[in-house]
């Protein structure tokens, strides 16, 4: 149909001559570019993303992968089902994001967001704590298979506790200062406790790295920033129903230049939050160092992690990447050799994952 349009106008055009003939050929070009333009696909203000992230396990006398302690475990795990929508309008955007691995889809993200002006954005919905940057990469885009016990704790599997995280968020940036400050439900639901958080980050080198853990698409020029966090939760209790500090300050920095990349991030629970974090009264660190031997398709990868458990629990995760499309793509390999006071928690597992999604 188009061709046969084309060629009518052309044939149509063709008696034309001199001055005359020249403004209908430049007509026609005007004619064939508003028609190849109302030809073409209408940019949709909706997106659809999603991911899947399948494991294959062996774990050695471990809790770490199967739950089971004492017991050697080897199988595969449906780690991230995930389904996104997101949506712009103008100086309006929004997000969902759901999770199925469980078998059973249960909501994550759902939030609407308005660009106030160039330094300042607000948002209202249900959202992850912005209380340091490792917690919120996305699964997607982690560097190990699996995250550290606090990022696995904020994010992971979204506990109970943390469960309604509805709010409101401002944030912005001026120069190479990013803040943002949060008001969300917390662990008392809609009661008259709120949970606070503030967050700020300064880039010291470039412009920061994004929200992708590692080397992949990492600056050719140097690249550092460090952030502080600090979270308190009105409504905590301790273990027999009282009273108790739901606070958490928190600690980042990452750093990026060509094929190396580096994390740490380091946080201190309040005390008697037994009900709030994992180990209260405690300081779990890691670092996290990685090396592209090809760039952006290979990547090797080192982490140690200090729980800062009454057992001393620690360990060393080795990891290689092999990136097929970026992290839309990839394989992961994974070992894991934890160490402890305890001889139940020690252990060495691996874990080769395949991550696919867009």
């Amino acid at each position: 149909m188009l061709s046969m349009l084309l060629a009518c106008l052309s044939v149509g055009s063709l008696g034309v001559t001199s001055d005359d003939g020249d403004r209908s050929w430049t007509s026609l070009d005007s004619e064939l570019t508003r028609l190849g333009a109302s030809l073409q696909e209408p940019t949709s203000a909706i997106r659809w993303d999603g991911y899947l992230r399948v494991l294959a396990v062996q774990d050695s006398d471990s809790p770490a992968f199967a739950g089971l302690p004492n017991s050697d475990v080897a199988g595969f795990v449906l780690d991230r089902v995930r389904l996104g929508l997101a949506f712009d309008q103008g100086m309006y955007s929004g997000r969902v994001q759901l999770e199925a691995a469980g078998g059973t889809a249960r909501l994550l993200d759902a939030y609407a967001s308005w660009q106030c002006n160039d330094m300042l954005r607000t948002t209202f919905g249900r959202f992850q704590t912005p209380l340091y940057w490792n917690g919120l990469v996305d699964p997607r885009h982690q560097l190990f298979v699996l995250r550290t016990a606090s990022d696995e704790f904020w994010i992971g599997g979204r506990p109970t506790q943390l469960a309604d995280n509805f709010g409101v968020m401002l944030d912005g940036k001026v120069d190479r200062f990013h803040w943002w400050v949060a008001a969300q439900n917390g662990v008392d639901g809609t009661a008259d406790e709120f949970a606070f958080t503030a967050r700020a980050r300064y880039d010291v080198l470039g412009s920061g790295i994004g929200m992708v853990e590692g080397a992949y698409g990492a600056p050719d020029d140097a690249t550092l920033s460090v952030g502080v966090g600090w979270f308190d939760d009105g409504g905590a209790v301790d273990g027999g129903g009282n009273s108790a500090d739901g606070d958490c300050v928190a600690v980042d920095t990452q750093y990026a230049n060509g094929p190396w990349a580096m994390n740490a991030e380091v946080l201190d629970y309040g005390k008697n939050s037994v009900n709030v974090f994992d180990v209260p009264d405690s300081t779990p660190w890691a670092v996290t160092l990685s090396y592209m031997l090809q760039p952006n398709q290979w990547e090797l990868a080192a982490r140690y992690q200090d729980v800062d458990s009454p057992t001393n629990l620690t360990d060393i995760t080795l990891g290689v990447n092999y990136y097929v499309v970026g992290h839309d793509v990839k394989w992961q390999l994974n070992v894991v050799d934890t160490s402890s006071d305890n001889s139940v928690e020690e252990t060495t597992s691996i874990a080769l994952a395949l991550t696919l999604g867009k």
